[in-house]
């Protein structure tokens, strides 16, 4: 069960622990994946960046709200950016950030893993001539833009990723993947998202029960202060 496997993962107890089940399981609900997978997923994800066990809530709606805007699956995106971990960190690059960069990169049919290669290398020349990766790829970007002929856009791309990943990355250019204009503040738009998303597919009926059941909790809280109070 979710309560396991998050004790297992996360070592949660108490409060921290219900309310991390409860989101894990909204997660797994609306995404249709699987508890025990995403929870190990989130904890790898988690470790990979230097997170702490608190930053769960934010790591799932970070996902999700990526995976809504994109059309690309859960485990994919949580996969791609663990399995990039190294290189999206050595980009100067947050948790949150590599996330939606891969799922830009991949909604635009970009391959993610070889792109997030391509940048790494870019970086690497970028930061010769005293640029941050940002810097030196908004000046490559516009150069292929406003080049005047495929071979000459091929030509600038072979110089900053290398001749085997300048069609690639020209493409890649071309279809508007390698924007680091929207990555930042992703977090802070994806908070909530999971919780929201899964009481927007609630019937009535669904919500009437929770609603009951809430009531009866509360009133059962009610009667043991009551009972407290009287003994």
């Amino acid at each position: 069960c979710a309560v396991g496997e998050l004790n297992t993962q996360f070592g949660l107890t108490g409060d921290a622990l219900k309310s991390a089940s409860t989101q894990l399981i909204q997660f797994s609900e609306i995404n249709g994946s699987d508890v025990t997978s995403s929870a190990i997923s989130a904890k790898q994800a988690i470790e990979a960046y230097g997170l702490e066990a608190t930053d769960l809530s934010s790591v799932l709606d970070t996902v999700t709200y990526t995976s809504q805007a994109t059309g690309v699956g859960v485990q994919e995106l949580m996969d791609k950016a663990v399995a990039g971990a190294p290189q999206i960190k050595a980009l100067g690059l947050s948790f949150d950030e590599g996330v939606t960069l891969m799922g830009q990169f991949e909604k635009a049919g970009v391959d993610s893993s070889a792109a997030l290669s391509s940048l790494s290398k870019a970086a690497v020349k970028y930061a010769g001539d005293g640029l941050t990766l940002q810097e030196g790829l908004a000046g490559t970007i516009e150069q292929i833009k406003t080049s005047t002929s495929e071979t000459e856009a091929l030509s600038l791309a072979s110089e900053i990723f290398g001749s085997k990943a300048a069609p690639r990355m020209v493409d890649a250019i071309k279809r508007g993947a390698l924007s680091f204009e929207d990555l930042a503040g992703t977090a802070d738009k994806a908070a909530g998202i999971v919780t929201q998303t899964y009481e927007g597919t609630l019937d009535p009926i669904d919500k009437f029960t929770t609603a009951q059941n809430t009531a009866k909790l509360a009133m059962a809280e009610i009667g043991d202060a009551i009972a407290a109070t009287l003994a």
